[in-house]
């Protein structure tokens, strides 16, 4: 509406000649007019998506719902009910769009008339139309002419509850050979994490990089004495009532053995913040501060205080297995709460899944293992780093796959035993006094 009034007030002062003024009144005055049909038919039709989800949506991260969209929703009877809301919606937005773009046509050849701010009126008309048309043609695509080689969801997130509409591509390897690829002479993909079991398999099939000269190197690091990994014997399963309990007791080990110096890696909000509630009072009356992700701060507000505050464990979520430099003495303790698989259910994962003959081998498994070696690169970051590792999830010593996940991992010094000698032998590896 705003752009409307907009386009009435400009003509104040102007030189146009009456019966344009008048046009573009009455333009607006029409375009207006469709403004209410079609926020109630919006409203109408994001309120059967959200009873939609009330009634089947599984929860996602951060405490969200999500309800993935496949071809099993579409012939539901709430989907019928939703398309037709969705057709009144798309009639209305059409009715805007003629009306928009009437006012652009009554605007053209006004350059000289005084116009105020005549080229960003006519710029601000034009962005607004084309965001309209946009709209209508994801919501189009989204309701009711989905693509064959793209997965669709909606999450419903936040204290309001709002919703947003997604979709992805189930490969990407088309896409990036057509807008990236085939446009350069050369590409270069580089990283510390591209490989699994030794081969560039899984992100060549991922990425549709299949035509090229690779090299893998060995590490610049001298992980035997730079790194050690210690992976407890008798941390309960992570589905065990008894996990919890063993992990706020493993980090309040961890973290005090160092002073602080912590990293911690979670798969989970939920746990993350559980962890924080419970070990924040212990770790506070010993002089360590506790920043969690989501409770503290945004990522790079906790990362700021991190390397202020020596004396801090750091608890994160996705946004900290990559992309995270804590070279030197800011990071002692790297500590991952269990094994980075996604969660099965999660919609873009479970369609990706469906493209394999054997999804856990084939997918599941080398996406988790370069995350962890992702989230295992952060604790050695220069030639003179020093730092332990913990695992806190015994299927990487219990379950037969969870040899992958060690045999990805550099060659660090790897120390097995209980609980209650984690402390000591973190103690022992880092010589730091007890806090």
């Amino acid at each position: 509406r705003s752009v409307l009034n907009d386009a009435i007030a400009a003509f104040r002062g102007s030189t146009a000649a009456a019966t344009r003024r008048s046009t573009v009144e009455t333009v607006c005055a029409e375009a207006a007019s469709r403004l209410p049909a079609a926020r109630d038919h919006a409203a109408a039709t994001f309120g059967l998506l959200a009873g939609m989800i009330a009634r089947e949506a599984r929860e996602g991260p951060n405490q969200s719902r999500e309800l993935r969209v496949s071809s099993t929703t579409r012939v539901q009877p709430d989907w019928s009910d939703l398309e037709i809301e969705w057709e009144n919606l798309d009639a209305s937005l059409a009715d805007l769009d003629r009306s928009l773009g009437r006012l652009l046509t009554s605007l053209e050849g006004l350059e000289e008339a005084g116009l105020i701010n005549y080229e960003a009126l006519v710029s601000q008309v034009g962005r607004v139309q084309q965001a309209n048309v946009e709209f209508r043609q994801m919501l189009a695509e989204f309701m009711a002419q989905p693509k064959s080689d793209a997965v669709y969801w909606v999450t419903q997130r936040g204290y309001r509850g709002d919703l947003a509409l997604h979709a992805a591509p189930l490969h990407v390897g088309e896409t990036l050979d057509k807008d990236l690829f085939s446009r350069r002479e050369c590409v270069i993909l580089t990283s510390a994490t591209l490989g699994t079991k030794g081969s560039f398999e899984h992100i060549r099939e991922r990425t549709g990089f299949t035509d090229a000269d690779e090299l893998m190197l060995g590490s610049p690091f001298d992980y035997p004495n730079a790194a050690m990994l210690c992976v407890p014997d008798d941390m309960p399963e992570p589905s065990s009532w008894a996990y919890q309990a063993a992990v706020e007791q493993a980090v309040t080990d961890a973290v005090t053995a160092v002073g602080g110096r912590t990293m911690a890696l979670f798969t989970s909000h939920a746990s993350l913040q559980t962890t924080a509630t419970a070990v924040r009072a212990d770790l506070l009356a010993r002089g360590i501060t506790v920043l969690a992700q989501g409770v503290d701060g945004r990522p790079a507000q906790l990362l700021g205080r991190f390397l202020d505050d020596p004396k801090s464990l750091l608890l994160g979520t996705a946004s900290f297995w990559e992309g995270v430099d804590l070279a030197g003495e800011s990071l002692k303790v790297l500590m991952v709460m269990r094994l980075p698989f996604s969660v099965p259910t999660e919609p873009l994962f479970e369609a990706r899944s469906e493209l394999y003959e054997n999804p856990f081998n084939e997918y599941a498994l080398p996406q988790a293992v370069l995350r962890l070696r992702q989230g295992f690169g952060r604790l050695i970051r220069t030639r003179t780093d020093r730092g332990v590792a913990v695992i806190l999830d015994r299927r990487i010593t219990s379950r037969r796959y969870g040899r992958e996940f060690l045999d990805s991992l550099p060659d660090v010094t790897l120390k097995r035993g209980s609980l209650h000698e984690l402390s000591d032998q973190i103690r022992e590896w880092i010589g730091a006094s007890p806090c």
